[in-house]
């Protein structure tokens, strides 16, 4: 609704211009600011004129700009950028960010254009913190370097190896090399200060030592947690702790490889022998996740008509977990399996949870674990050991299982006349899911309790407070327990096996993968992530699926024998009747369908019962 005002229009001496008003009949007034304006004009010889302020002051002063304010440029730093998105998420007007921050509305609409690139770079940064100092996304000529070296770096501070300039900067000339990058670079000091600053490094050093600033911010850590458990009114049920481990799944101690049958075999490939494991459980014992196992083969060959499974699993080239699989286990199974316990013991359907996780590298930041009303929280650096409750032995514990279950297996297996080297081979990653399942499924309430027992929230209430003190050395305890029933069954077999179980060998299975890696990492040579591995050459060949007549006769065997023995129980027995019970309605399901498509069609599997105890 302005009026349109006199215009002062240049054109040439031989184009008449009537809508204008003459230059030389417009007076400026030189004691106002001027302002220049564009006129589109049918004329295109016109040129921009300037107008003074006094001109829109007959309008609507909001119409126009006032005469001495402009805007300051603001440059927003990248933590700042993320915060605004967050506003903006969380229904924020962008009048009112506009305001807050002191930018543009088109600035605040192409910040929104780039929230996932903004996004994506501030989880990535080791140091969010400093993302506060940086306000571009420029990257690095050479980008690829960049991120394998910060995997490296990442990998190498979880696994506390000390680190430097002139070491950091050695390895990027090695990946350099192994990239086959063309552009030259130097990797000097220069770069190397680039570098920190573009992907929020902060100091490099590691010491290994726990020292007494350590464990007053653990303490200070706990105090928090208290507190925030208080404010938010959570139960023992609420709240859960996930934790990483690796086992090497087919481990043998090397005695019992060297025996008379020959030499023990060669190196084995370690991403092929080990498992990723990330076990999940919640504060009060009554709750454990199923397992997370990553492992290097994404189809493998003992998969092979598999249709039922009693862990998620997945796969990379390492073997070890990512920012993408974590997340991805968060949002697609952690969620609902913590929602569904927690609506089963009473507790309402947006009932907050929490999960506290150690401040490992290859974790996603907790601002990025947020799913209908969870939420993560980080434990502190360099306090994992002492605080986190699955470490407080329950890893141990849970891989103890396996170990000794695994054992068991190959004295069984010797005693029938195969050696070690020969039961090692035939062990496929199948079998070695389904004992890690089992060794999970060992590790009861009472353990799990004791595990928080560092970082119990006071308000918590337990069963029996006093019992935390009858439960110190627990894991040595139960170990114990572990070894001395696999040394007893050993001492009833007569194979040469049998005879080399001592305390010794056990104490080899049991530390053979203390220290293995489990976030996903870049060694020599091995640069992609992900495997493309659709099977696994060395697993052994898999049996023909078994016929429904076949396993009903296996059920009607196995119930026989059960009961000529005192120490099965009726339940137990029930579950097999059950399970036969099932095998026949499957049975007279496959006949009806022969008898309607006789042509051959395949008949498909029906959808699982649901019954627990089955």
């Amino acid at each position: 609704n302005i009026p349109v005002p006199p215009l002062a229009c240049k054109t040439t001496p031989d184009v008449p211009c009537s809508p204008c008003t003459p230059a030389d009949s417009f007076q400026y007034l030189p004691t106002q600011p001027l302002l220049e304006y564009n006129i589109n004009h049918p004329c295109s010889l016109h040129s921009p004129v300037q107008f003074p302020h006094s001109f829109f002051s007959m309008t609507d002063p909001s119409a126009g700009i006032p005469p001495d304010t402009k805007r300051k440029r603001v440059s927003l730093s990248i933590k700042d950028k993320v915060t605004l998105l967050q506003d903006l998420e969380n229904g924020a007007s962008v009048k009112s960010l506009c305001d807050k921050y002191g930018t543009g509305t088109s600035t605040i609409y192409d910040l929104k254009k780039q929230k996932d690139k903004l996004l994506t770079f501030y989880s990535n940064s080791d140091a969010p913190d400093l993302m506060a100092d940086r306000k571009t996304l420029h990257q690095a000529k050479n980008v690829s370097v960049d991120k394998v070296l910060m995997e490296w770096i990442r990998q190498s501070r979880r696994d506390n190896f000390p680190l430097s300039r002139s070491l950091i900067m050695a390895q990027a000339k090695k990946f350099h090399v192994l990239l086959n990058i063309s552009t030259p670079c130097e990797y000097s000091s220069g770069w190397y200060g680039k570098f920190k600053k573009r992907n929020g490094l902060g100091i490099l050093s590691i010491n290994g030592e726990k020292t007494t600033e350590e464990y007053n911010v653990a303490d200070t850590f706990v105090k928090k947690l208290n507190k925030l458990v208080s404010d938010e009114h959570l139960s023992a049920e609420q709240v859960y702790n996930a934790a990483k481990t690796s086992i090497f799944w087919r481990h043998l101690p090397q005695k019992l490889v060297e025996t008379a049958q020959g030499p023990a075999p060669s190196g084995l490939d370690e991403p092929k022998e080990r498992l990723t494991v990330l076990a999940c459980s919640n504060a009060a014992g009554t709750h454990k996740t199923r397992l997370l196992i990553i492992g290097k083969s994404r189809n493998p060959r003992a998969f092979k008509g598999v249709r039922v499974f009693p862990v998620t699993y997945t796969a990379n080239k390492q073997a070890g977990i990512s920012r993408e699989i974590f997340q991805d286990w968060f949002e697609n199974h952690f969620v609902p399996e913590a929602r569904a316990h927690c609506m089963s013991v009473g507790l309402s359907c947006d009932a907050k949870i929490m999960l506290i996780l150690d401040h490992c590298p290859t974790n996603p930041k907790p601002e990025f674990l947020v799913k209908d009303n969870v939420f993560a929280v980080c434990l502190p650096p360099d306090c994992t050991s002492f605080i986190q409750p699955l470490d407080q032995g329950i890893l141990r514990l849970f891989k103890s299982h396996y170990k000794s279950e695994f054992l068991q297996r190959m004295l069984t297996a010797c005693s029938k006349g195969k050696n070690a080297a020969q039961f090692q081979a035939n062990v496929n990653i199948k079998d070695a899911i389904w004992t890690a399942a089992l060794a999970w499924d060992k590790v009861d309430k009472q353990a799990l309790i004791h595990g928080w027992r560092n970082l119990c929230p006071s308000t918590f209430v337990w069963d029996n407070p006093g019992e935390e003190y009858d439960f110190l050395g627990f894991t040595e305890l139960r170990e114990s327990q572990l070894v001395l029933e696999l040394m007893n069954y050993a001492r009833s077999l007569s194979c040469p096996e049998a005879q080399l179980i001592d305390e010794e060998t056990m104490e080899e299975s049991f530390n053979a993968d203390t220290d293995a890696p489990v976030a996903l990492q870049l060694p020599d040579g091995e640069i992609n992530e992900n495997s493309d591995d659709e099977s696994d050459s060395d697993e052994p060949e898999v049996k023909e699926k078994m016929s429904i007549d076949r396993m009903i006769s296996l059920a009607e065997e196995l119930i026989g024998g059960m009961e000529q023995r005192s120490f099965i129980s009726e339940q137990q027995i029930m579950s097999v009747y059950r399970i036969k019970e099932q095998l026949l309605q499957e049975k007279l399901y496959e006949t009806a369908w022969t008898q309607i498509f006789p042509n051959g069609t395949s008949c498909p599997d029906p959808e699982p019962s649901g019954d627990e105890n089955c």
